[in-house]
């Protein structure tokens, strides 16, 4: 399940009024559908879908305000609930470190003078 928030879609855009959706809850998208248009103190912006999917919830309604990193819809796969616990990343094992000995004996050419080493 993608939880689609509204982003930053340009210098100084805070926030956003929704004027259409294209799509009600428990409809299917394909990945670039318009979803919404959203007017801003600059521009009326298309928002595209960022996958494909079911819509299972959408966000403010025609005439609210929505605000940079709000939610404007869940989507996800049919039969999902928007109750259901978000997956958690699987938590990475505490690594042990790395055991670095020093060498036991030194190498013979490292013994000789370098005058005495022969090429």
């Amino acid at each position: 399940m993608t939880d689609f928030k509204f982003a930053d879609i340009g210098e100084g855009i805070h926030e956003g009024v929704i004027l259409k959706w294209f799509f009600e809850v428990g409809d299917t998208v394909k990945e670039g559908d318009t979803l919404v248009i959203i007017e801003t103190d600059k521009v009326n912006a298309e928002i595209p879908s960022p996958e494909a999917g079911v819509i299972l919830k959408r966000g403010p309604e025609v005439g609210e305000t929505v605000h940079v990193g709000e939610t404007l819809a869940l989507i996800g796969e049919k039969g999902d609930s928007v109750d259901a616990p978000k997956a958690e990343a699987p938590k990475e094992e505490p690594k042990e470190p790395v055991k670095v000995e020093a060498p036991k004996e030194t190498p013979k050419a490292a013994q000789k003078p370098i005058a005495e080493l022969r090429w």
